[in-house]
């Protein structure tokens, strides 16, 4: 419903994040939404009105949803319109949304036209804003995207929006899938082998505490490490819930203490080296190896550079 005029809204978008679940509202601005057990937060989003998030158990019985009107006002930036033109930002977003993979090179963003970029000069960053969901079909994995953008950043050393220049990225948001499979068996291969290839199987490893038996070596400062003196894991529901204990540190020049990274490198893969920094308290971990709260991660290396292109559904099945 609109809240200041108590009208049903009509199409707008009701889906679990980070799944293919989803549904749209009729015009009495109703729906039905089946959660299949999942713990996933729900979105509800329409054109012209600011998102709402909820759990899953508000959604046990019957609930209104009111949703408020959202006024478009932009931060104000030091745009310098001559440093690069729209074809050049548009290429380089392309790179850090949708990736360098083999997904990412096969990827199209539907709706280019409705991106707004522009380049930070003071702060040698890229800027994406879109007030309608991102568009995405992954050709190779066989899903439709809507991704609702609340935050793009890349931010670069120096004035350029080389990729080999790049300093970090920060690219927030909400995620729909659509299965485009016409048969069980159509994309079956390249999704296999995009899950083989990210972090799921590490996090499953990770869970079961069989890191080594795996061939993953997790260390910090160089040095292997025993799961339980850094995190406690719980088994809750449909999840994990893991706890961080302590935070590894590190020295620098000057000998002082500053946090350091967990190193993950696999044996047979030595040239993906990837690491992360636990940014809370706790974070959860579904039981197929995929982060329930991404943004409580942040990926440096290998992961890092696995994009948009290179995601599955977190109800997808290996």
């Amino acid at each position: 419903m609109d809240k200041d005029t108590q009208k049903p809204i009509e199409n707008a978008d009701v889906f679990i994040d980070q799944t293919s679940v989803g549904t749209s509202t009729d015009a009495s601005g109703l729906f039905e939404l089946d959660t299949k057990g999942l713990q996933q937060q729900v979105i509800i989003n329409a054109f012209g009105y600011k998102s709402r998030v909820f759990s899953v158990m508000d959604f046990k019985s019957s609930v209104t949803v009111n949703l408020e009107s959202e006024s478009e006002e932009l931060q104000e930036v030091v745009v310098d319109a001559s440093l690069f033109s729209r074809k050049e930002l548009l290429k380089t977003f392309r790179y850090f949304f949708l990736g360098n993979s083999v997904n990412g090179k096969k990827a199209v963003i539907e709706n280019e036209d409705d991106l707004v970029l522009y380049y930070d000069r003071e702060k040698s960053e890229l800027i994406c804003e879109s007030a309608k969901p991102i568009r995405v079909h992954n050709k190779n994995l066989g899903y439709h995207i809507l991704f609702y953008l609340k935050e793009a950043r890349i931010s670069f050393k120096g004035k350029t929006i080389n990729p080999a220049f790049y300093r970090e990225s920060a690219i927030f948001g909400f995620t729909s899938f659509t299965d485009l499979s016409k048969k069980p068996s159509q994309f079956k291969k390249n999704r296999h082998n995009t899950f083989q290839a990210s972090a799921n199987p590490f996090w499953l490893a990770f869970l079961d505490n069989t890191l080594r038996e795996n061939s993953y070596y997790f260390y910090i400062n160089r040095v292997l490490f025993d799961l339980d003196e850094y995190f406690k894991i719980t088994e809750e529901g449909m999840d994990y819930k893991v706890e961080l204990i302590k935070n590894p540190v590190t020295s620098d020049l000057r000998g002082n203490e500053v946090p350091a990274a967990f190193n993950v490198t696999h044996i047979d893969r030595k040239e993906q080296k990837s690491l992360f920094y636990v940014l809370a308290a706790e974070f959860r971990i579904n039981r197929n190896g995929f982060l329930m709260n991404p943004q409580n991660i942040l990926y440096g290396g290998y992961f890092a550079d696995l994009k948009m292109a290179d995601m599955l559904p977190v109800d997808y099945q290996p």
